[in-house]
């Protein structure tokens, strides 16, 4: 982060273990009070890095413009970035990780046994805007798609709702895991485009094993909670994740919508849902770690707070 740094000796810098010790409980209770705050306001959990990158930066940025420091002396200059330090750092990097990927693929091999199988398609993953907490266990009528880990969720909560269903048509022939008193059987292209109104749900409680590009989705049980899960773990060898999935809600006309959410944010019920499952979040993924969360903990920590009790 910068050359070892000199102890500011100005009487107007005087020095005690107050600033730090402020700054530090600062970030700490601003980051529990946001963390708590988004479980009253779900969509505010996806932007928590975001938040603790700001107060990563901020406060350090706000004590020492304050103060009148010399920001150069913490490392944390942006106008002076010293290009031989960001040379040795990617040195150090392009020596290690070769390293560390044998290492880690020997574990899983050998010790693990798990099976080495690479793929392109095992890094496909679906948009980080499903990534989101459940938010239909609590309501009485609603349905949610939502990824957990890499697995999408078709989450069902209804009153007495068998009168809804749900359309999926996929660019690959899968099948889905199940939870709760649910049906899922094939549906044709047309009876997808169509949208047939269903008049009664099916007699039996499990999902077809067959796969199927088109499904028909629905809950056979009142006052219930279901749940779709469509991983790739589960898929058989004539099947695979789709990479494209399609979804649309079908409702009499007399019956009302149920509240839809995609991720956190709600949703039409008439519209329908397009999922893609792509390498992008790679980049993003890349991206996030470096601006949001490696700098700005760099700042905060080994910049402004390592410096300071050093001092």
């Amino acid at each position: 982060m910068g050359d070892q740094p000199e102890p500011e000796q100005s009487g107007a810098d005087a020095l005690t273990w107050r600033e730090p010790l402020v700054a530090f409980v600062v970030v700490v209770v601003a980051l529990a009070a946001a963390s708590g705050l988004s479980m009253a306001w779900p969509p505010l959990a996806g932007y928590l890095l975001a938040v603790a990158a700001a107060l990563f930066i901020g406060v350090p940025y706000f004590i020492l413009r304050r103060r009148g420091a010399d920001f150069h002396r913490f490392g944390i200059d942006l106008e002076r970035i010293p290009l031989r330090h960001v040379g040795i750092g990617l040195l150090v990097s392009a020596v290690v990780f070769p390293l560390y990927a044998i290492g880690h693929h020997l574990w899983e091999t050998s010790v693990v046994e798990r099976e080495f199988d690479f793929s392109m398609d095992n890094y496909r993953q679906w948009s980080v805007d499903l990534d989101a907490p459940n938010l239909v266990v609590h309501k009485d009528d609603a349905i949610q798609l939502r990824t957990v880990g890499n697995r999408l969720h078709l989450e069902w909560t209804t009153a007495d709702r068998r009168d809804v269903a749900v359309f999926a048509a996929a660019d690959h022939r899968f099948v889905w895991d199940h939870a709760g008193p649910v049906a899922a059987v094939h549906a044709d292209e047309d009876a997808f485009n169509e949208l047939p109104t269903p008049t009664h749900a099916p007699l039996f409680t499990d999902v077809d094993p067959t796969p199927a590009t088109h499904w028909y989705l629905t809950v056979t049980a009142a006052q219930t909670d279901a749940r779709f899960v469509l991983t790739g773990q589960t898929q058989p060898e004539d099947a695979r994740l789709p990479t494209r999935l399609t979804l649309r809600i079908s409702i009499p006309e007399d019956v009302p919508s149920p509240e839809v959410y995609v991720g956190s944010g709600p949703q039409d019920a008439d519209d329908p849902i397009e999922l893609r499952r792509t390498h992008w979040w790679l980049i993003l993924w890349g991206l996030t770690h470096l601006l949001v969360v490696a700098l700005p903990e760099e700042y905060f920590y080994r910049g402004y707070l390592q410096t300071r009790l050093h001092d």
